[in-house]
């Protein structure tokens, strides 16, 4: 009788064993990695912006935003586009602005030349390595914006007069603990977006962090420093976009990174520079995970011992 019961207790263990390892075996299929591209790796260790890979705004209405101006190749006289330097690109914001002395200021913008649209087989991942000069040459001062961001217009624009954005953005009326996100599906220049006020506990922008924009057909998350912030999978903006980094300063109309302190000059001699630094750089295509036929493999013979056994 002891015999009998010892044989079926093993059996019974057997089973359980064969049921374990069949379930691990389909539960790692759907945990295997896609496969990623690098798309973008730029370091800016060049001595200039490499204009095979990033662009400028034009001279038109796009290129004013908010109490901006934005610095374009388009402008009479010469383009003086931002300055890459010991390893990093240093986008300014400058309070006198020969175009429009006293009213806007004139600040920097770059441009991915390609544009990124995900599909049901793969997405796309934005790294960006960034702060805010805050020294004696260059103080903080608040006020002043730094945009990560997707940007693309609807493909009939301008009727509908619409776009699709996807944002994180530091603002220097919170060097501290906080980050704005928003995502802009199909909405109007008028729209406040779908904005969040995300907090991470010792995050300081004037020290070098870690942002990410992930953009799958179904998601858009937002890391920073590895830390998910937000992960949308409704109202998703998901149409053709570019890849835009720049510093600018909004009107009273943005009133959470708006402050009055912060005012354009009509005197050259009285300017000041502002500066988002950039470290890096890189964009990559990220394919849907695919199931590993090696683990497949393994559910499927444990699953077939497990119907053997019963």
């Amino acid at each position: 009788m002891c015999y009998l019961l010892e044989l079926k207790r093993l059996r019974k263990i057997r089973r359980l064993a064969i049921c374990f390892l069949a379930w691990t075996g389909l539960g790692l299929c759907g945990m295997t990695q896609g496969t990623a591209q690098v798309l973008i790796d730029e370091s800016f260790d060049g001595t200039g912006v490499d204009t095979s890979l990033f662009t400028f705004s034009s001279s038109g209405d796009e290129s004013f935003f908010g109490r901006t101006q934005l610095n374009s190749p388009e402008l009479p006289g010469a383009f003086d586009s931002p300055p890459v330097a010991d390893g990093s690109l240093r986008l300014r914001l400058q309070t006198f602005n020969p175009f429009s002395p006293g009213n806007l200021f004139l600040a920097d913008e770059i441009r991915t030349i390609q544009t990124f649209e995900p599909t049901a087989d793969f997405g796309f991942q934005f790294d960006v390595r960034a702060r805010f000069v805050d020294d004696a040459t260059n103080p903080l001062a608040p006020g002043l914006v730094g945009g990560i961001f997707t940007f693309g217009l609807d493909e009939n624009f301008p009727n509908p007069f619409e776009r699709d954005e996807i944002d994180i953005e530091l603002l220097s009326n919170f060097p501290n603990d906080s980050i704005l996100l928003n995502v802009f599906n199909d909405e109007g220049f008028n729209s406040a977006g779908n904005v969040t006020f995300e907090t991470l506990a010792a995050l300081d922008i004037t020290e070098f962090n870690d942002y990410r924009i992930e953009l799958d057909a179904d998601a858009i998350r937002f890391f920073v420093n590895d830390t998910l912030l937000r992960e949308d999978v409704t109202d998703l903006a998901i149409e053709p976009q570019d890849f835009r980094l720049n510093i600018n300063a909004p009107n009273s109309g943005f009133a959470v990174a708006f402050s009055n302190l912060l005012q354009p000059t009509a005197n050259a001699s009285q300017n000041e520079t502002f500066i988002f630094e950039v470290d890096s750089l890189v964009i990559r295509q990220t394919a849907v995970p695919e199931p590993s036929s090696a683990v497949i493999g393994v559910a499927a013979v444990a699953a077939m011992l497990l119907r053997r056994r019963r």
